[in-house]
């Protein structure tokens, strides 16, 4: 059976690191490899997380874009060149939380202005030459808000992590 390949395009460093350590512990690392890049000016670059394995059974080629805005741009842009290189699938991962958000939903988080970016991502996806090979999800907020918000679970992974309340005299 071929490798199956799989390009997934992030919105930034740490949402490109998380998406490969999460993939890294769901997946038998055996059975997998990645490529990292980051774009700059709108060329690829390589950067220090890839992973290789000869047997790998699926590959990830794991982009950051550098901006919330240019994830969907970037996947146009690279589109037929992936597939035409063997991609099956391309991903698309960004916040919802961006600037033209806070612009349209003056600074909260808005059911109806929700619908209308999901809607508009959905219209552009339609229109793409291979519209059934590209998934795009959002996430509300920014990756690094998350992780804020959860700090009891850093303590769960190791107690070193924990938040220390208590003042010492």
């Amino acid at each position: 059976m071929p490798m199956q390949k799989i390009a997934i395009f992030v919105e930034g460093q740490g949402e490109l690191i998380f998406i490969r350590n999460v993939l890294y512990h769901l997946i038998d690392p055996a059975q997998l490899s990645f490529e990292c890049f980051k774009l700059h000016a709108n060329s690829q670059q390589e950067v220090p997380y890839e992973y290789k394995n000869p047997n790998a059974k699926v590959h990830f080629q794991i982009i950051n874009v550098g901006n919330d805005e240019r994830v969907l741009d970037a996947i146009k842009e690279r589109e037929e060149r992936l597939l035409s290189k063997g991609f099956t699938k391309i991903i698309g991962l960004r916040d919802m939380y961006s600037k033209a958000y806070r612009r349209k939903s003056k600074s909260v988080i808005d059911d109806e202005v929700t619908r209308q970016f999901i809607e508009g991502v959905t219209t552009a996806l339609a229109e793409m030459n291979n519209p059934d090979k590209i998934r795009f999800h959002f996430a509300i907020m920014e990756l690094e808000t998350w992780w804020l918000s959860m700090y009891n679970l850093f303590a769960k992974i190791n107690e070193l992590l924990a938040l220390n309340t208590q003042t010492t005299q």
